[in-house]
């Protein structure tokens, strides 16, 4: 399975993040995941172009 790094300071915000909404890291970062996704897929349907993106 593929496990991907998250910077330290990341992690940290999340962490705090956490604490305040009472949810899950996890549940967190699949939220932003799912919100970046949908307008990088958004942009790509209206033919713009993705320059924000960058290959792991």
């Amino acid at each position: 399975m593929y496990t991907p790094k998250i910077p330290g300071d990341l992690v940290r915000r999340l962490y705090r993040l956490k604490q305040q909404n009472r949810k899950p890291m996890t549940v967190l970062v699949a939220e932003a995941i799912e919100i970046y996704l949908n307008e990088q897929e958004s942009k790509i349907s209206k033919g713009g172009k993705n320059d924000t993106a960058q290959e792991a």
